[in-house]
């Protein structure tokens, strides 16, 4: 069983020489690295990359798209699909894999003997939970409940006996995108990633497990962290972010299935208290930035309301 590495990448030349490095420092490497690029990384420097990977004895591909080509999911379907491993190993930019993080993935595969786990992680270590700011931020979201709703839809299945002797493995409800290993098989099954999820896709990892958890199980190795720095080049603007953030999580819950009354309110509870927590940090963090924030969750809501309205005129 061979895994292929995918890092879609937007101007972070630095950070994604360490995702690089960190995968040519496996105990067993991937066969192929995969590089999608939505930015303009220099000629120079992929030649580089280029000669460090195939001095470790690992393919490498290197795609560049941009303009209105630009956008995660995108690169991520571009990615899987001209990949040539069985498992497709998705690493952001800016996060390194733990030295044993392959091996120990690949024998969580080679153990699922009838293919019953389509896809795994690994819990993340994220460095800006160092400041306060992100800490204020995860306690907001934890106590609003976000992405509760698509429980409802979720069937969350037993490891196979095989995998649970392993002893690091335990089921998993959402994968994490930044540290996902999913079968090429599965991918194909669901149809791959949703691309009306816009540039930065909020929530795509949500939206994808809830599709996979319908056709296999989803495990997360417990024993190694994959390091996140959340470098913040290369994302988009506050206004754009928040536009994402707000369309993106009302049309996944949308999406998964018929909702009922207490469903919504559950959602709208979950918007109030986002809309609540950006403008706390307007107050006492970057200001501007969430100020545009809060413009942006808030023409996301009302362009998923348009979105609602064009659908009902279409049907009737």
């Amino acid at each position: 069983m061979d895994i292929s590495v995918v890092i879609c990448t937007y101007n972070r030349p630095l950070r994604l020489r360490g995702a690089i490095e960190s995968c040519l420092r496996q105990s067993v490497l991937p066969i192929e690295i995969i590089v999608v690029d939505d930015g303009s990384l220099e000629e120079g420097f992929i030649d580089e990359v280029r000669l460090l990977v195939e001095g470790r004895g690992v393919k490498w591909n290197y795609i560049r798209k941009g303009g209105a080509e630009r956008g995660l999911t995108r690169s991520r379907n571009i990615g899987w699909r001209i990949a040539i491993g069985d498992v497709i190993q998705f690493l952001d930019d800016d996060a390194e894999l733990p030295s044993l993080g392959l091996e120990f993935a690949k024998k969580v595969f080679l153990s699922d003997r009838d293919n019953e786990i389509v896809a795994i992680d690994f819990p993340i270590e994220e460095c800006a939970m160092d400041r306060a700011g992100r800490r204020v931020i995860e306690f907001c979201y934890s106590v609003a409940g976000l992405w509760k709703v698509g429980l409802r839809f979720y069937r969350c299945r037993r490891l196979p006996e095989s995998v649970r002797e392993l002893g690091y493995c335990r089921v998993n409800r959402f994968l994490q995108g930044g540290s996902m290993l999913i079968r090429k098989e599965s991918l194909e099954d669901i149809g791959g990633f949703d691309e009306e999820l816009g540039i930065s896709a909020v929530g795509e990892d949500k939206e994808v497990s809830i599709r996979l958890g319908k056709i296999g199980c989803i495990g997360r190795i417990n024993s190694l962290f994959v390091r996140h720095y959340s470098e913040p080049a290369g994302r988009v603007d506050g206004f754009r972010y928040g536009c994402e953030t707000g369309f993106n999580y009302l049309y996944i819950n949308n999406k998964i299935g018929k909702l009922g009354a207490g469903e919504w309110l559950l959602i709208g509870y979950n918007v109030v208290i986002l809309i609540c927590t950006e403008t706390l940090f307007a107050f006492v963090g970057n200001s501007k930035f969430h100020v545009s924030q809060i413009k942006g969750l808030l023409a996301g809501i009302y362009r998923f309301v348009l979105m609602l309205c064009r659908h009902r005129t279409q049907s009737t």
